[in-house]
């Protein structure tokens, strides 16, 4: 949640005398509304979904859809949640 502190690779790269490089997730298994996701803060998340699905039999060798969310249904599915509480 950090990579995107201004300097954290130098600060990252003096304390632990490392290399680092501040990476962005790999898209190329992803289709649909992925512009929000060329963040580096969903590297993990992507990582751990690409994770996954190489233990499905087809060897993880899928794409993934990731729907278009209109705001409007989305909020209405949020006003159903908070009237079903």
């Amino acid at each position: 949640g950090c990579a995107l502190l201004q300097d954290i690779d130098s600060v990252v790269s003096d304390v632990f005398n490392l290399h680092v490089k501040i990476a962005t997730p790999e898209l190329s298994r992803v289709t649909g509304l992925i512009t929000k996701l060329e963040d580096p803060a969903y590297s993990t998340a992507l990582g751990m979904i690409y994770y996954a699905a190489s233990h499905y039999p087809d060897g993880g060798h899928r794409k993934f859809k990731f729907p278009e969310f209109s705001k409007f249904k989305f909020l209405d599915k949020v006003k159903n949640i908070i009237k079903e509480i």
